[in-house]
């Protein structure tokens, strides 16, 4: 009995007189929260993933990120295909792996400084990097002829797949 009757007093004393939680409200967040937070990925993303303008002829490369890690590139050259250019890229893969499946996002510049737009995005390279070296690859941009490009303003690339080999 002695003991039951510290039990209830235990049990007792856990209750007391306060407020009791009769709602679960979730605080929202506001269109300008989530318009801020939106502003501040965005920033962070173009700050870890910097922007390469690539110019005709520009002697050395720029460094673009991939999910795979960090190739090189430099645009060789552009010449006209239809209505359209065929632009060709040099891609240095420091990497182990030959990549496949590269895709460039970015735009042609104009020699007034503005983007142009173009339907060909993102532009497919046509072949292989290399593991360890330089590689020419292509991309058909059919829309944009190669007489309005100043440059190519690249925001990213994404790879489709890596092959290894073996030791």
């Amino acid at each position: 009995m002695r003991g039951a009757l510290i039990f209830l007093s235990f049990a007792l004393a856990g209750c007391g007189n306060g407020p009791a939680l009769t709602s679960t409200h979730v605080a929202q967040p506001s269109l300008a929260d989530i318009s801020d937070r939106v502003d501040r990925l965005e920033k962070d993303y173009r700050t870890s993933n910097p922007t390469v303008n690539l110019k005709l002829g520009d002697s050395g490369f720029s460094t673009i990120r991939t999910d795979y890690g960090a190739i090189t590139i430099q645009w060789d050259a552009a010449v006209a295909n239809g209505a359209g250019s065929k632009l060709t890229f040099r891609i240095g893969n420091p990497l182990a792996a030959k990549l496949s499946g590269i895709e460039i996002y970015g735009y042609p510049v104009g020699k007034d400084g503005k983007d142009i737009p173009s339907s060909a995005l993102p532009w497919r390279l046509k072949g292989n990097a290399l593991s360890g070296a330089w590689t020419k690859l292509t991309v058909i941009v059919a829309d944009v002829p190669p007489k309005k490009i100043a440059s190519l303003r690249i925001m990213g690339a994404t790879v489709g797949g890596i092959g290894l080999t073996a030791p």
